[in-house]
């Protein structure tokens, strides 16, 4: 702890770098051409001792050349963050669907993780991901203007965050750099006359968790070869300069946790955008702009607001709604496709345009949740039941709280003779202070994917066999 002293980790040559690779991956007992994969992996390491042990350990257990082979592809892949970002900046291709292109980024994330390369915390769709401080500088040398094992680009990552910095670091070339993370500092604005060498290779940059401003138009001005930028929790951003409009190459773009009252004029210019995160804008009022998005989130706390927004091309790229102190008809989202995350607090939540067969019964005429995989339902207090999630085949986590009226979580009555299992997929099940709460289900669930069940304040008769 509090240790500054450095050592300087010496480079192996060729042949011993091979002998390390080989006797941790075990490729004495590999065929020929699995061996000739595995050298050029092992050259992909560069000499250092930690990545040939790291890469190599993971690499033991693999013993066709597919699996070498990709392994190669991988390592001579650039991924700049995670799936989001990874989506944004090109580096997975979505000619598949991004459903497949969504898996394709997780399987990259538990290699990672299996590799040592990323330590794991929680599970599920809560689980985060976090480097080790020696893996962190090892990548950041690799792509370091002072390494000469950069890609065939050239490319040069900056990494200042949670460096303490109040304004843009004046100690580089800007003309080299292409990554660059600024988030956790105390940037709090970008004087107009700020000179820098024009930044014309930079694609990625973050800026969130700053104290940035407003004024930052004429920054924006200069970078029209950026593809992601992340601008989330800068709590004093309350508009967006036009100058934004400039940014012709963007794909990814987080304003979440922002102030930000609506999207400026010429926004709809941005037509490479695919990704726009707009969750926790609690002050948002304007979203009537026309944009080719794949991705939306989005926070609402007004009827009008929501409505507008239910009615715009917007709501059929959504794959994340929060709602706050809103009346709303379950109807008026549950077809949405893409949705994926529905989170509402203190929320009046009302069925009555649910389709049906008879008043109150609910059934499969309609496509309802189709891709929905996680709900967060919080102080509804008028809420009965959730039986409208019965269709909800993809649902993977479920949280009801404080919602003191629910006596079902799905109504037997309302259900009608429906003969779909619901929570086939379900991994997680919160219901936490429904003090009326009698059941799950008329009858026992099989639950075969559920990892955690977790009940407070409830006195449930039915609900696992």
């Amino acid at each position: 702890m509090g240790a500054i002293e450095k050592i300087k980790v010496e480079l192996l040559g060729n042949t011993d770098a091979w002998d390390l690779f080989k006797a941790t991956a075990r490729s004495s007992e590999l065929s020929n051409e699995i061996s000739d994969v595995a050298k050029e992996i092992a050259a992909n390491c560069h000499g250092l001792p930690l990545a040939l042990k790291v890469i190599g350990k993971t690499m033991a257990s693999k013993t066709t050349l597919d699996e070498w082979s990709r392994a190669l592809d991988t390592l001579k892949d650039d991924p700049g963050e995670l799936k989001e970002y990874w989506i944004g900046e090109g580096f997975l291709d979505e000619k598949d669907g991004r459903h497949r292109t969504k898996c394709r980024g997780y399987d990259i994330v538990d290699t990672l993780v299996r590799a040592s390369l990323l330590q794991k915390e929680g599970e599920s769709e809560l689980m985060k991901v976090s480097m080790h401080d020696t893996i962190r500088d090892m990548v950041l040398w690799a792509r370091s203007k002072d390494s000469k094992y950069k890609d065939k680009d050239g490319e040069i990552f900056v990494v200042r965050a949670g460096a303490g910095l109040s304004k843009l670091p004046d100690d580089m070339d800007w003309t080299t750099v292409t990554k660059m993370s600024l988030m956790n500092n105390e940037i709090g604005g970008i004087p107009d006359d700020y000179e820098f060498s024009n930044p014309d290779r930079l694609v990625t940059l973050f800026l969130q968790n700053n104290k940035l401003v407003n004024n930052v138009g004429n920054f924006f001005r200069a970078l029209s070869t950026l593809v992601v930028l992340d601008l989330s929790h800068n709590l004093s951003i309350t508009k967006l300069p036009e100058e934004i409009s400039m940014l012709v190459a963007l794909r990814y773009l987080s304003l979440l946790g922002t102030m930000i009252e609506g999207l400026p004029e010429g926004f709809e210019k941005l037509t490479q955008l695919i990704h726009l995160d707009l969750e926790s804008t609690l002050d948002l009022q304007n979203i009537s702009v026309s944009l080719r998005l794949q991705v939306l989130t989005i926070t609402v706390r007004e009827v009008d607001v929501l409505e507008a927004f239910l009615q715009s091309e917007l709501a059929e790229k959504t794959h994340g709604i929060h709602l706050e102190r809103v009346e709303v008809s379950v109807a008026s989202f549950g077809t949405l496709e893409s949705l994926r995350n529905l989170k509402m607090i203190n929320c009046d939540i009302i069925e009555h345009n649910t389709p049906s067969t008879s008043s109150n019964q609910i059934t499969p005429s309609n496509p309802w949740f189709k891709s929905l995989s996680a709900v967060e339902l919080s102080a509804c207090l008028g809420l009965m039941d959730v039986t409208w999630l019965i269709y909800a085949a993809n649902l993977e986590s479920l949280s009801i709280t404080l919602s003191p009226e629910m006596e079902e979580v799905i109504s037997k009555d309302k259900a009608g003779h429906v003969e779909v299992e619901p929570f086939l997929k379900l991994q997680i099940l919160d219901l936490d202070y429904l003090k009326k709460l009698k059941s799950i289900y008329w009858k026992p669930l099989s639950f075969p994917m559920l990892q955690r069940f977790h009940i407070t304040n409830a006195r449930v008769f039915h609900w696992i066999p």
